[in-house]
């Protein structure tokens, strides 16, 4: 499986918020979006690195969700039997297109399937 598809599948099982790998065509208040951003691909490990981007209703209720997905994605490790390791390189505030939200960039170690 995908990488950004084993992560949708387990944040939609973890969150109460939708989860996809695309901005909605309407745009919810509160959502989640998954994409690859890089890493590298060798024998039989992966590393890749995704962004996970949090919109909420407020800064505050963005950065909540961006917590809860940091705490289910250190999390994932102990479930998945691909994953066996997840870090968090760094996390900001990404107002650009005038919503609310958080992105937080995970650095991810996966065997390959």
């Amino acid at each position: 499986m995908d990488v950004v598809a084993e992560i949708i599948t387990y944040l939609k099982q973890t969150l109460t918020v939708p989860v996809s790998s695309e901005v909605p065509a309407t745009h919810p208040a509160r959502f989640v979006t998954v994409g690859r951003i890089g890493g590298a691909d060798v024998e039989l490990l992966s590393t890749p690195r995704v962004d996970i981007d949090t919109w909420g209703t407020s800064d505050l209720d963005a950065s909540t969700i961006g917590e809860t997905v940091k705490d289910a994605m250190f999390a994932l490790a102990h479930t998945s039997g691909l994953i066996s390791d997840v870090y968090r390189s760094s996390y900001y505030r990404s107002d650009v297109d005038g919503y609310h939200r958080y992105t937080g960039t995970y650095e991810i170690t996966r065997n390959i399937d």
